[in-house]
């Protein structure tokens, strides 16, 4: 019995033991990783002079941080597009870049407005414009390979292989006719489903639908665009690349 009991005030000293050590490391990477955040900010803020030269900004004039108001699901976006406008309205026109500001990973965030300004960043050597390293660890699961995680000569092979589809030439002869064909397919399908609601053979006739719709009757108006326009902007990609007699199935 004692030695039963000395065994057991073991085994529980050494739960404590495991559960403080374990108490003790966590309680320490939560303060790592707020002290490495800290300085990641602290960092950004003393370094904002760097961005003085861009006229315009967004960022809070006291705490260089950007603004996260289009984080905010009912009215964000419309500010922020209220903000843009002013701005616009105050240049005259679209301004080159934006600043604005720190964001929320500590880096200091710069917006290309402009065609010109678009096609720098796109067009110029990745060593000027290195992707960030958050940007690519977020982008990298979801396409792990491809032009928007590239760098380096990798970038500028697959850039090259891809120019042609972007040729004048190519958009104005396969593209624009593509996406007009695919705009009325779309607003047909958008007035086929709305006639089938007042059928009684709706699953019939969509199964023989050459362009299928599967959304749900009650779903959110949002679901439903991004489901038209997937139908949209897919039917114009397989139409630009491989053509309109390729079965979508």
């Amino acid at each position: 019995i004692e030695s039963k009991i000395w065994l057991l005030r073991a085994l529980k000293a050494a739960m404590w033991v495991i559960l403080t050590l374990t108490g003790w490391t966590l309680l320490g990477l939560l303060a790592a990783g707020v002290i490495q955040l800290f300085l990641r900010f602290l960092l950004a803020y003393l370094t904002r002079y760097r961005y003085r030269a861009i006229r315009h900004s967004m960022a809070s004039r006291w705490t260089g941080l950007a603004t996260l108001e289009a984080l905010d699901q009912r009215s964000g976006l419309k500010r922020t597009w209220e903000r843009m406008q002013k701005l616009y309205s105050a240049e005259g026109g679209c301004p080159d870049l934006v600043y604005a500001g720190i964001n929320v990973s500590g880096s200091h965030e710069v917006m290309a407005m402009s065609p010109e300004a678009v096609r720098q960043v796109t067009s110029r050597d990745t060593v000027d414009f290195v992707k960030p390293e958050t940007f690519k660890n977020m982008i990298s699961r979801i396409i792990p390979q491809g032009l928007v995680v590239s760098e380096g000569d990798e970038w500028r092979h697959e850039r090259k292989l891809l120019t042609p589809l972007f040729h004048y030439a190519q958009i104005r002869d396969v593209a624009l006719p593509a996406t007009v064909a695919q705009v009325h397919k779309t607003i047909a399908l958008i007035e086929k489903r709305r006639n089938q609601k007042d059928t009684a053979d709706d699953d019939t006739e969509a199964k023989g639908s050459s362009v299928r719709w599967t959304v749900d009757e009650g779903g959110n108006p949002s679901t439903i665009a991004v489901d038209l326009f997937g139908h949209l902007a897919l039917g114009v990609v397989i139409d630009g690349m491989f053509g309109s007699d390729l079965d979508r199935e």
